[in-house]
């Protein structure tokens, strides 16, 4: 029986305890027994450390050590171990050569640093970080950089060094390795050793005055063959609906189409945005010295101005004045929404008072047009982008914005997560945006020396000195994951665990702390209930800082470096080299790559730019030969981990970092296969069908069964936006070798809104499906299993319902000519699900930018009732 490995690390670090040997136990028990006192507690491991943390004793107090029981039996031997004095009298040597390294660097007197007080207080800058490291690798052939703001102190620095290069210490200060002879063979023994198995080489083994508060948090692991390894516990939240834009992909599907390749979508600023000639000067002291930019690359979305504003009952003038991030937002929702199986008009009222909103957002810029159009007034508003959802999908929950900064997507994720686990709401939309409307965005950017003059995102790369802009909006829906179990929902994946926290003070406010970092991961295990060793894949928020980056994957090792041993490498990679760094939307990028990867069980390549070898070019603050990651570079099966015996479900961990502080952490997972919603099923053939390829029907399509007949039901604004529709599901079926055609019908009647223009189709055959499809395209004309009308009879519900229809037929016909038909007593008795992934409504895309209607354009407008 031995105590868990996290609680073993959290005890060692924090108070100073160690694991004794048997004998010594033994030998301690006796003793203590013939004490006959009435308590006696035998401590065994770092003295100064229990006598403070413990017994509250100053460590320069002696006192303990004469009280000390007589001497026992020798233990085992251990390599470098220092009796107290030798210990107390080289760390004071530590902390004079440190002393005197730091002022010889920063020109402070000796007599003026404390080795107590934070480095931020002596104005330590990263020049000066860089300065000390080089003259620290001399003893120290290891030292990182990083290792700077993980000790914030040099006294947390100092008890670093001696727990972790012991030898080289005694070389440092002139000494000699101290003979076993000298050991102190005590109960409480005091010794500086190499780490052990199952503790990462370089973190400290004896504590320190700063401490780290991720070793506050234990890994409460369960079992990994537990019936709850799936997602069966209060705290899992099931993802039941996504969306998705991201540079050069209309779609999630394109977007796996990017992932696979490891394309990079990194482009100069298009001339649909602004000329970038006009602000841009390629030397970065000039440009920010000239009030330009020095980058003229980034990753953007096509058609980023493009909206349907009659759908949304909006004039087209006033759709122009309201940022297209607002407006890019509000269509995701409404097609997350329909992904999931819901419109607003389904909701039940109880569920629509419990349903909220929570949109991550952090660029401005639109509102500077103000100056080239005074008579009109475009604007940008932070709370409107999710009022203005909750307005137009009826939602009454909470409606919240989230800026902070790069994690604001990850931050409102988290908080829908908390809103539904506290009880308080039964469904959220939740997600993120961004957009790079105006040359002032860039310019602030190239002033702050946040992002690259690169065209390349250099994430995990040597040289790497900022971040490659990017753009995207993505949404996914949630729900608490027994409930959506409950209700039929497509469930994509589970989140298993989140947390987010702040750096507090730190050398500044975009300066990150692996500490703090660490922290917010091991608060999103505990909550998960995970070991973090079935973990297997870790999407990290390295976007192309150097620095950051390495940092980041400090952090990173704090957490699971101690699980290391036994198991392959932590699979580790960055969506950044594909789409750049999307701020406020990149924890969507990151999270729907990480959806997709487990749908397909795909692990995506990391372009690492310049990298040929395994190590070439590599950022050389991170050593990964060393580290217990592996960079994901290439295309591969996500393999199942087997831990202790057993099959775990693929677990996946996202990072995302903002500059203002801000840390979060989502542990996502897998979900069991269930009845029709298979794994690995692509998403979301909806855009971008501009012509529907007639394709040879029967034998090519295995799924086309003969079964029970269904009703499939489709509805638009207007029979242009019909056919578009029409051709997404002909694009759509012959990519699937076989479809659960009652649950899509299913899915159709009850998660689609109904609207005048309508086709129904009664069939009991893929095959089938697919011709009258492809018929009503070219003809639109009823047949004997298709019906089609512009329904004129009601919209409102004072139409006729029609619940004793003696067959399909007859449900279809009276449905198509404006009746509506109680779609769940059709299904009563039988257990049906939501399928996700179907194709959505296909919004009518046009241009909505300050004056684009008026004028040389008019003739793109368009004054059809959509």
């Amino acid at each position: 029986m031995q105590v868990e490995a996290g609680v073993r690390q959290v005890m060692q670090e924090q108070m100073g305890l160690e694991m004794m040997e048997t004998q010594a136990g033994m030998t301690a028990f006796y003793q203590a027994m013939a004490l006959r006192q009435a308590q006696v507690a035998v401590l065994h491991g770092d003295l100064p450390k229990i006598r403070k943390r413990i017994l509250g004793v100053p460590a320069q107090d002696a006192s303990l050590r004469a009280q000390a029981p007589a001497a026992l039996p020798s233990l085992p031997e251990e390599p470098r171990a220092l009796s107290l004095t030798d210990q107390e009298e080289l760390r004071e040597k530590i902390f004079h050569h440190m002393k005197v390294l730091f002022a010889e660097v920063t020109k402070f007197a000796i007599s003026e640093i404390d080795v107590d007080e934070p480095l931020e207080s002596y104005g330590v800058s990263s020049i000066i970080m860089t300065h000390l490291t080089q003259k620290l690798l001399a003893p120290f052939p290891d030292f990182s950089l990083t290792l700077f703001y993980e000790y914030s102190t040099l006294s947390a620095l100092t008890e670093y060094l001696l727990a972790s290069y012991p030898q080289e210490c005694l070389q440092w200060v002139g000494a000699s390795e101290i003979s076993s002879e000298e050991k102190r063979s005590n109960v409480v023994q005091i010794s500086v050793s190499t780490p052990p198995p199952g503790h990462p080489q370089g973190m400290p083994r004896h504590g320190y005055e700063h401490t780290s508060q991720a070793d506050s948090y234990p890994c409460r692991g369960i079992p990994c063959g537990c019936p709850g390894g799936v997602g069966g516990d209060p705290q899992s939240i099931a993802i039941i609906g996504i969306s998705g834009r991201y540079p050069q992909a209309k779609n999630l599907a394109e977007y796996w189409e990017m992932l696979k390749a490891g394309k990079s979508c990194i482009t100069e600023i298009p001339s649909a945005r602004w000329d970038w000639r006009e602000y841009y000067h390629y030397k970065r002291e000039e440009a920010v010295a000239q009030g330009k930019c020095y980058s003229k690359w980034g990753a953007f979305l096509a058609d980023f101005d493009q909206f349907d504003p009659l759908f949304f009952q909006m004039t087209p003038q006033d759709a122009e004045e309201i940022d297209p991030q607002e407006r890019l937002f509000l269509q995701e929702c409404w097609k997350a929404l329909e992904d999931a199986g819901y419109t607003p008009s389904s909701l039940s009222p109880a569920l629509r008072q419990r349903t909220g909103v929570f949109g991550g957002i952090t660029k401005q810029g639109f509102h500077f047009y103000n100056v080239e159009r005074p008579d009109r007034f475009p604007s940008t508003s932070f709370a409107l982008l999710v009022n203005r959802v909750s307005y137009y999908l009826n939602l009454q929950g909470p409606s919240t914005v989230v800026d902070t900064m790069s994690s604001s997507a990850l931050v409102a994720i988290h908080e829908a997560c908390e809103y539904i686990r506290q009880g308080r709401g039964d469904m959220a939309l939740a997600g993120g945006v961004n957009l790079y409307l105006h040359p002032a965005t860039y310019i602030g950017l190239s002033r702050n020396q946040m992002i690259s003059d690169s065209e390349h995102c250099m994430a995990f790369s040597k040289g790497s000195n900022g971040f490659v802009p990017g753009e995207g909006v993505g949404v996914i829906v949630l729900k608490a994951y027994e409930q959506a179990l409950r209700d039929g929902d497509g469930i994509y994946a589970v989140i298993r665990g989140s947390a987010v926290n702040h750096n507090g003070r730190t050398y500044s406010t975009a300066t990150p702390d692996p500490t703090q970092q660490a922290a917010v991961i091991q608060q999103a295990l505990t909550q998960s209930g995970l070991d973090p060793r079935t973990i297997s894949y870790i999407e990290a928020a390295a976007n192309g800082s150097e620095r950051i980056d390495a940092l980041e994957l400090a952090a990173l090792r704090r957490v699971f470096g101690a699980y290391e041993h036994g198991r392959e490498e932590y699979k580790i990679g960055s969506v950044k080299p594909t789409v750049g760094h999307a701020e406020a939307a990149s924890g969507m990028a990151q999270l729907s790559k990480v959806i997709l990867s487990l749908m397909h069980q795909t692990l995506v390549p990391t372009v690492v730019r310049g990298a040929s070898s395994p190590t070439e070019d590599f950022n050389p603050a991170i050593p990964f030969a060393q580290w217990p990651f592996q960079l994901q570079r290439e295309l591969a099966p996500w393999k199942q981990l087997a831990v202790d015996g057993h099959a775990v479900p693929r677990r996946a961990g996202i990072t995302s970092i903002g500059a203002s502080g801000v840390n979060a952490h989502l542990i996502v997972a897998s979900t069991a296969q269930r009845p029709g919603h298979p794994q690995g099923m692509p998403l979301q053939w909806n855009e971008g069908v501009s012509q529907a390829r007639p394709s040879s029907v029967g034998a090519s399509l295995v799924g086309a069964l003969a079964a029970e007949p269904s009703l499939f039901v489709l509805s638009a604004k207007n029979s242009e936006r019909l056919e578009e529709y029409v051709k997404q599901w002909i694009s759509y079926i012959p990519k699937r070798e076989q479809i659960d055609l009652e649950n899509v019908a299913y899915t159709l009647q009850v998660g689609r809104e109904e609207m005048p223009c309508r086709l129904a189709i009664v069939t009991g055959r893929q095959d089938r499906l697919l011709q009258q499809l492809e018929q009503w395209l070219v003809e639109h004309k009823n047949t004997h299993d298709c019906y089609f009308s512009e329904a004129t009879t009601s919209l409102d519900g004072s139409g006729e319902q029609v619940t004793q229809a003696s067959d399909l037929h007859e449900k279809a016909l009276s449905w198509v000519t404006g009746n509506s038909v109680s779609w769940y007593d059709l299904h009563k008795g039988q257990q049906r699900v939501r399928i996700t992934g179907l194709p959505t409504y296909p919004f009518k895309p046009r241009t909505c930018w300050i004056g684009h209607h008026q004028g040389e354009h008019s003739q793109t407008g368009h004054t059809q009732q959509e």
